[in-house]
């Protein structure tokens, strides 16, 4: 669980700084002290554009070595990378780890489920008035900026080609 943790914190504020079906840079409700953290599977309600980034799976591979933590890793660190520009985009970024990925996208409530063939990681791009894309694998900080111009129709950096 170490590794969760370290892998995490790299990425995003701790767990308990999350705020449930927030994105990680917001800050919970004021909870007691006998009120414990909940996981990362509060449903996520789309008000604009909203990047859901996915690894269902994460806290089981995440010790485990491999080609699957080695793609939670790069996930991680590429959307670390790309939030400054996600955030001055005024994306919200929303991650989910856990088993559970639930929306609610012009009023109606959706359960998501990756494609049984699908790779482990992904993304949700959710705006409202549009229909939800998904994106399976892990982009680049760079490819993930794009990604998010392009399918939110956002405008590109000033001075590129």
């Amino acid at each position: 669980m170490l590794g969760l943790w370290l892998l995490l914190a790299a990425g995003c504020g701790p767990a308990a700084d999350r705020a449930p079906g927030g994105d990680s840079g917001a800050r919970p409700a004021a909870r007691g002290p006998d009120t414990p953290a909940r996981p990362d599977s509060g449903r996520i309600a789309v008000a604009g554009p909203t990047l859901v980034v996915f690894f269902p799976g994460a806290y089981a591979v995440a010790d485990s070595g491999g080609d699957a933590a080695e793609a939670l890793g790069d996930l991680q660190y590429h959307l670390g990378s790309a939030r400054p520009a996600l955030d001055s985009l005024g994306v919200a970024v929303v991650e989910r780890y856990g088993d559970a990925l639930e929306y609610a996208l012009d009023g109606v409530a959706v359960r998501f489920a990756p494609a049984a063939d699908s790779a482990r990681a992904g993304y949700l791009f959710l705006r409202p008035g549009a229909p939800a894309q998904v994106r399976y694998g892990v982009l680049t900080d760079i490819d993930l900026v794009d990604a998010v111009r392009t399918r939110f129709g956002l405008p590109g950096a000033a001075g590129r080609r």
